[in-house]
C-alpha cells in the first residue's frame, strides 16, 4: 500500500515531465529531422500539417514529402531558440541556417529564415503541426558579400566556359540587360535585351570554352535598397602577368526567393 501511495505521489510529475515541450526536446527532434527527413514528416507531423516558405508558398505534408523526394539537405543549425508551451500546444521560434542540394543537377541554395513552428500534442507525443519561414534580415557586410560572390562567380564561371553556371546567377527576364560596346562585333549593336538578348546567347554559349586569364576588382561599391542591389567596379583581366583589358563594370541585381539575381550588366573600357 506504501509503494501505491508512493507511486501517486510521483505520478503527477512523472507525467507533467512528459508533457513539458523543451529546447531539449526540439533539439531531439531536429536530429531526427536532419537523419531522414522523409520518415519524421510521414512520422512526426501533425495529419494536417502545413509548412509557409520564405517566398510565402503553402505546402501540405504531401508536397513536402514531394519537395524532400528532389532535394537534399546537407547543412541546418538553429540558433536564437525561443520555446513556449501552452498546455498541449508548443511554439518554437529562432533563427535556421540551411542549404538544399538538388539529388540531379546538383544546384546549391542556401537561406537564412526566422521560423515560427507549433506543435501539438496528441496521445502523449509531440507532432510538428506548423511550419512558417520568412527571409532573415542579414547585415549589410552580410549582404554586401552574396552580391560580390554572385557577381564574382558569374564572371569565373565565363572564365572557365560553363555556359549553363553561368546563366544560373541571371534572373529568368525578357528585361535583363547586357550593354558593352564589345557586343557590337557581335549582334550589331551595344546593348542586348529580348530578342537580342536571346540571339546574344545562341551565338555566344555554345562557343564558350575555358579560358586562361584571372581578374582582379578595385574600386568596388555597392549600394542595397530592399531588394534591388547596384555595384560599380573597375575590372582587369590579366594573362601571363600583363594586364590586357581594363573595364569600368555596373551590376543591377535583384533579390528573387531570397536569392541575389543579376539583371543588368554594364561594360565600359578604360583601355
Amino acid at each position: 500500500m506504501k509503494t501505491f501511495f508512493t507511486l501517486l505521489l510521483f505520478l503527477p510529475n512523472f507525467l507533467f515531465a512528459q508533457g513539458n515541450f523543451t529546447e531539449a526536446l526540439f533539439n531531439d527532434m531536429g536530429v531526427r529531422f536532419k537523419q531522414n527527413p522523409t520518415e519524421y514528416i510521414k512520422n512526426e507531423t501533425a495529419p494536417n500539417f502545413i509548412f509557409t516558405s520564405s517566398n510565402g508558398q503553402v505546402q501540405n505534408k504531401e508536397e513536402v514529402l514531394t519537395l524532400y523526394s528532389y532535394y537534399d539537405e546537407p547543412y541546418r543549425e538553429f540558433s536564437n531558440v525561443v520555446i513556449r508551451q501552452n498546455g498541449s500546444f508548443a511554439f518554437a521560434t529562432g533563427i535556421l541556417s540551411h542549404a538544399y542540394v538538388h539529388k540531379t543537377t546538383k544546384e546549391k541554395r542556401a537561406s537564412k529564415s526566422v521560423i515560427t513552428y507549433t506543435f501539438v500534442q496528441e496521445k502523449g507525443k509531440w507532432l510538428f503541426q506548423t511550419g512558417h519561414h520568412t527571409p532573415a534580415p542579414l547585415s549589410v557586410k552580410e549582404e554586401e558579400a552574396a552580391i560580390k560572390k554572385v557577381i564574382e562567380d558569374e564572371t569565373q564561371a565565363y572564365i572557365d566556359g560553363d555556359g549553363k553556371k553561368l546563366l544560373s546567377f541571371w534572373a529568368e527576364k525578357k528585361s535583363n540587360e547586357h550593354a558593352s560596346q564589345f557586343l557590337v562585333p557581335i549582334i550589331g549593336q551595344p546593348y542586348a535585351k529580348g530578342e537580342s538578348m536571346d540571339k546574344l546567347q545562341s551565338i555566344v554559349m555554345p562557343n564558350l570554352k575555358k579560358q586562361n586569364f584571372t581578374v582582379e576588382r578595385d574600386d568596388f561599391e555597392v549600394r542595397i535598397n530592399n531588394n534591388m542591389a547596384w555595384a560599380t567596379y573597375t575590372q582587369k583581366a590579366a594573362a601571363n602577368g600583363a594586364v590586357f583589358k581594363t573595364d569600368r563594370e555596373t551590376r543591377i541585381l535583384e533579390r528573387l526567393n531570397g536569392e541575389w539575381k543579376i539583371v543588368y550588366v554594364g561594360e565600359q573600357a578604360m583601355k
